[in-house]
């Protein structure tokens, strides 16, 4: 891995007890994150009731890992979401801007997004799920 400039980093980030994956991997020398999926759980595997709660807790689940790496959300460029239900989109997009907009001070660029409706997440509670790239800002 050294050779191409990745290396996985440990996040303290949720794994779910999942194994085989690393939450967070740094490539081209450290300058760019790839954060596996966050979901909104704590680090117990408590789901909040409310659809509102997980995005949050999936938003500061992403932003722990990013730290982990010395990453804010303001490095984040990409955004891929998963929904399992359609009728959350509005929900999540008002939540989306209130997250990203408070980390960017309300400027952009903000990441670009990808919002996916599946049919299911690896666990039944989890209503949403978000992976992430970032690079770091010089």
């Amino acid at each position: 891995m050294a050779d191409d400039g990745e290396r996985a980093a440990r996040s303290g980030g949720m794994e779910g007890g999942v194994r085989g994956y690393s939450p967070l991997v740094l490539s081209h020398w450290n300058e760019m994150a790839h954060v596996s999926g966050q979901v909104g759980c704590n680090e117990d595997n408590e789901v909040p009731p409310t659809f509102r709660d997980q995005v949050f807790l999936a938003f500061a689940n992403l932003e722990r890992v990013l730290a982990s790496a010395d990453y804010g959300l303001r490095d984040v460029v990409k955004l891929c979401t998963y929904l399992v239900d359609r009728n959350d989109v509005l929900a999540f997009q008002e939540a989306r801007a209130e997250v990203l907009l408070a980390s960017h001070d309300g400027l952009a660029p903000l990441p670009a997004s990808t919002l996916v409706v599946v049919s299911s997440l690896a666990d039944p509670s989890w209503r949403v799920e978000i992976d992430a790239v970032a690079v770091r800002r010089r």
